[in-house]
């Protein structure tokens, strides 16, 4: 897996081993795995210099000696155990991003959502469109910390229902919202816009008529220019299955009909402007036409290039697109066996592949991104029919293979109704997502005891070594003073502060708790942090 990682980090305590079995463990690796390993070794004593001996042989790469070292002192000592921490550490099933946090209130029952970051700052805005007290909504929510907590900057409530709303930041100063309403002037597409510092509605550029359509709008999507030129791009779809493509001037006041022609237009329409160079397509959409079957297009020079044969079995819940120069991926559901399938091309649209991200009776929810310049990530739902729905994430390099699944997301998610996710800044993702109680939760990617990044010396050289039913933390502070120092629980309850005055040097910290499990412990001098996780076996 390839990307860059910031602000947690991770390490990973496996392979518990016993009464001898260290130096056979370490022999049946293989030479990749031996080169990702950085071991640990401990016993119920004191850590001896041959133990340390005997892990500098096995982490500067000479493993055949090391092996021999520990066969030694495993005749030794007896019983001892090996804690390994990856250098590229391994994605896995089971830890979870994060606690998630809840964006809208309870009553407002959720059925569309867009997340996006401003452009101009760190803060983070989601558009949310559905109902609540016999009213039909769309609220536009707003936070400054990071997705940590939301507050809500605006909505706009009718007796009729809104059929679409999204959101795009252009780098002016304002998030830009479009939408549409079935009762006022429902063949009309509305932009308002809002301060992305504060959030607050713009009353000079009050509720403006972008664009016009034959019939009455069904589905709106809204994407930047991400560059020096303060260009928006509007597509859109109307009942009789007229696929629109505008694109605005001075901050959306000036609209250019450059439309597609496209008059099969059935639903899932989506949009994406990505990295070019060159006559490569600056922007591509995908939907599904009226026989069930997706397509795609691409805008280059003031014209579109059409991509028909990309596939001709019906699909579900729509279409995700994301581009990253002259690699366009895009995303849908088979209707009938469930896949979350992709089709990729990496010359601009002329060839294509086809691929499956996950082989399920039923997915969907499903959002992808290329932007962060990380490769492609996606997320999306597994529906379960006895339990809960749950969010999963997976990514791959824009050339390369998909790294694992990945579960997050603490709530029973809704299949039906797509996430959101996108680049957040630092290294981190994004997502927002709807539970069957129609509410919307955020997470992201940095708040994860998963590491995804390729390895890096923890702050304050922290390691977590494990042992018979305890885990030793390691830690070297260069000064002398004081470290907070607590441990919480997979479920987020603290379970120990360990905080207090440390010696200047090397420290450690035994930790005993009271049953096996996955902990974590965040470690701060005020100057450094590190957050850890690590599984103690009892």
């Amino acid at each position: 897996m390839n990307g860059t990682k910031i602000g947690v980090a991770f390490v990973l305590s496996v392979g518990f081993a016993w009464a001898g079995f260290v130096a056979q463990y370490l022999s049946e690796m293989d030479q990749a795995t031996r080169e990702n390993a950085v071991i640990i070794l401990d016993w119920a004593g004191a850590h001896t210099d041959e133990m340390l001996h005997a892990e500098y042989l096995w982490n500067t790469g000479r493993y055949d000696e090391a092996i021999s070292a520990i066969e030694a002192l495993e005749l030794e000592y007896g019983d001892m155990c090996i804690g390994v921490s990856w250098r590229k550490p391994i994605e896995t099933e089971g830890p979870k991003w994060g606690t998630d946090v809840r964006v809208t209130p309870i009553p407002n029952n959720v059925v569309d959502i867009e997340l996006v970051k401003a452009a101009g700052n760190n803060n983070l805005f989601i558009a949310a469109r559905g109902d609540t007290a016999g009213l039909y909504q769309w609220w536009l929510y707003i936070s400054t910390n990071g997705g940590a907590s939301w507050a809500m900057a605006d909505s706009w409530a009718s007796t009729a229902p809104f059929t679409d709303v999204d959101i795009a930041e252009l780098g002016d100063g304002y998030i830009y919202l479009a939408y549409s309403n079935m009762r006022v002037e429902p063949k009309v597409v509305k932009m308002v816009r809002f301060n992305e510092t504060t959030g607050a509605f713009d009353n000079s550029y009050d509720f403006f008529d972008a664009a016009f359509a034959n019939d009455t709008i069904s589905e709106i999507k809204l994407e930047p220019y991400r560059g020096s030129v303060q260009q928006l791009y509007l597509l859109f779809l109307d009942k009789s299955h007229n696929l629109y493509y505008f694109w605005g001037t001075n901050g959306g006041t000036t609209w250019y009909d450059a439309s597609p022609g496209v008059t099969d237009a059935r639903s899932g329409i989506d949009m994406d402007f990505g990295s070019m160079s060159g006559s490569q397509h600056y922007l591509w959409i995908s939907w599904i036409n009226t026989s069930g079957y997706l397509r795609a297009a691409g805008r280059v020079s003031g014209s579109w290039k059409f991509y028909t044969p990309i596939y001709s079995v019906n699909v579900a819940f729509g279409t995700k697109i994301a581009q990253h120069g002259d690699t366009v991926i895009i995303l849908d559901s088979d209707i009938y066996a469930g896949y979350l399938e992709y089709f990729i091309t990496f010359d601009d649209g002329n060839t294509w592949g086809y691929g499956i991200i996950y082989d399920s009776t039923q997915a969907g929810a499903f959002d992808v991104t290329g932007r962060g310049n990380q490769g492609w990530h996606v997320s999306f739902c597994n529906y379960n029919q006895s339990g809960n729905s749950i969010m999963k994430y997976r990514k791959r390099p824009y050339s390369g293979n998909w790294g694992n699944v990945v579960s997050f997301g603490d709530r029973n998610a809704f299949f039906s109704y797509h996430s959101s996710i996108d680049y957040i800044g630092a290294g981190a993702y994004g997502v927002a997502y709807i539970d069957y109680l129609r509410i919307v939760w955020f997470d992201r990617s940095d708040w994860t005891d998963i590491a995804e990044s390729s390895f890096r010396p923890l702050p304050m050289d922290f390691r977590a070594i494990p042992g018979a039913g305890r885990t030793t933390l390691s830690f070297v502070l260069p000064e002398a003073g004081f470290a907070s120092l607590k441990i919480y629980d997979a479920r987020g309850a603290l379970v120990n502060d360990l905080s207090g005055n440390y010696a200047a040097g090397p420290n450690r910290v035994e930790f005993v708790p009271d049953k096996s499990g996955s902990y974590f412990v965040l470690l701060s001098t005020g100057k450094e942090s590190v957050r850890a996780g690590f599984v103690v076996v009892k």
